[in-house]
């Protein structure tokens, strides 16, 4: 289903998280319950979108500039909407500068790991050149160096966090149960493929 049906057959939840339009309704009727949070955000585009995610990060780190020991604790990598004829250009000085440096270009409303495209070196130079997307399109800066785990296999979390206050000191929940996504092959940061495992 695209959206909540509720109610739940046992009511046995805490956090409801929605952005579709059509599930503002239905939280009006859900039943109240002590310390359930529900929260309808229709405005958090980012969540899904490439190209927005890529507007939020900016403006979060640019808020975060004003204060630079809080800054220097939240590292972000580089990137840009290559639809934006300057951001364009400074991808491609940043291509010019170090072809060895791997970069990741995504269609901005793909999704399941669609039209990506994991670029170093040559081909990296050549996508350089090409003229601006016709679909909106974001490059970003590949981390190649990542923390290894479970015996030198690459992996992410998902994990969920709903964080109630930016500060002076942030207020975060985060849900206590998560997905691990572990790869079945060992990393080698010499030979990046985009294989599916």
């Amino acid at each position: 289903a695209l959206y909540f049906d509720g109610p739940v057959t046992d009511d046995d939840w805490e956090l409801l998280w929605t952005h579709n339009p059509g599930d503002q309704t239905l939280l009006l009727k859900l039943p109240k319950k002590a310390g359930r949070i529900v929260n309808h955000c229709n405005y958090f585009k980012a969540a899904g979108q490439k190209c927005y995610y890529h507007g939020h990060v900016t403006r979060v780190r640019a808020a975060l500039e004003h204060n630079g020991s809080r800054s220097a604790r939240f590292p972000v990598l580089r990137s840009f909407v290559l639809n934006h004829g300057d951001q364009l250009k400074a991808w491609q000085g940043e291509v010019q500068r170090d072809p060895t440096r791997a970069w990741v270009l995504k269609r901005c409303n793909a999704g399941l790991s669609e039209g990506i495209e994991l670029l170093v070196g040559e081909e990296l130079l050549a996508a350089a050149k090409r003229s601006k997307p016709k679909d909106w399109t974001v490059a970003q800066e590949y981390m190649d160096r990542p923390w290894m785990g479970f015996g030198g296999r690459k992996f992410h979390l998902r994990v969920y966090v709903l964080v109630t206050d930016w500060g002076p000191e942030p207020h975060a929940f985060v849900y206590d149960e998560g997905v691990v996504f572990r790869s079945k092959h060992p990393y080698q940061r010499d030979s990046l493929s985009q294989a599916r495992d």
